[in-house]
């Protein structure tokens, strides 16, 4: 079958086909078996769906970002909870280099700095592509890691188990983003923590506190840093 990847998580979008006859031209093409086409008979946006309910409420941990568009959409209004223990995770200045090869560099050192030093890194790209481009980076000197993106799905609760054990590196999408809690060891901890690093800045800042937020939880040590 043809199935889309969402470009930024490598997830499968299972129930997804092109419009217009794409995704039917592209079977044909493939020479697998063509499947019949929907056209939508009518387009709702979802803030409008969303205001059919009589109550919307939700919680999110990165809500606050876009509290302000909340009200002025919904009208409503966001409360923060305190976390079940201070935060002590150390979120690092944004680094900016001149040329994406310097970026590179300074990005594989800073791998190869936990790794020496026992520290587990999720490394985070804003796609397979850019994930690809890391990992043969990473190849180049030698040290191993994981992989978690649309090729590596099927082993995704694995590689999580992992990501924080020891000096482990985990590339990944943003399919770590969300949703995932990574344990670290002891070990781990008492080296510092889970170090997160942001390949790139993403198109919305909800998704680069989202990915902060995969250390540092529960009061543990931990750190992250974004490139640019």
């Amino acid at each position: 079958k043809i199935k889309i990847i969402d470009q930024n998580t490598g997830r499968i979008k299972d129930n997804s086909r092109w419009e217009y006859g794409l995704h039917t031209a592209i079977e044909v093409k493939e020479g697998v078996n063509a499947e019949f086409d929907f056209d939508g008979l009518a387009v709702i946006s979802l803030k409008n769906y969303f205001k059919l309910y009589r109550k919307v409420c939700g919680m999110s941990g990165t809500i606050m970002t876009v509290s302000n568009e909340l009200k002025d959409v919904y009208d409503l209004k966001c409360e923060g909870l305190p976390t079940h223990k201070p935060v002590i995770r150390k979120d690092e200045p944004l680094l900016i280099y001149r040329t994406s090869e310097k970026k590179d560099k300074a990005i594989i050192e800073r791998i190869k700095s936990n790794f020496n030093n026992g520290r587990p890194s999720l490394v985070s790209s804003t796609s397979i592509k850019k994930s690809d481009h890391i990992a043969d980076l990473l190849s180049d000197t030698g040290l191993h890691f994981y992989r978690l993106d649309a090729k590596t799905v099927k082993n995704e609760a694995q590689t999580i188990s992992q990501a924080g054990v020891g000096n482990n590196i985990t590339i990944s999408t943003n399919i770590a983003g969300r949703g995932t809690d990574i344990k670290p060891s002891h070990d781990a901890l008492e080296n510092g923590g889970l170090d997160v690093i942001g390949t790139e800045l993403f198109t919305d800042i909800r998704i680069d506190n989202q990915l902060r937020g995969r250390t540092g939880r529960q009061g543990h040590s931990g750190s992250s840093v974004f490139y640019a």
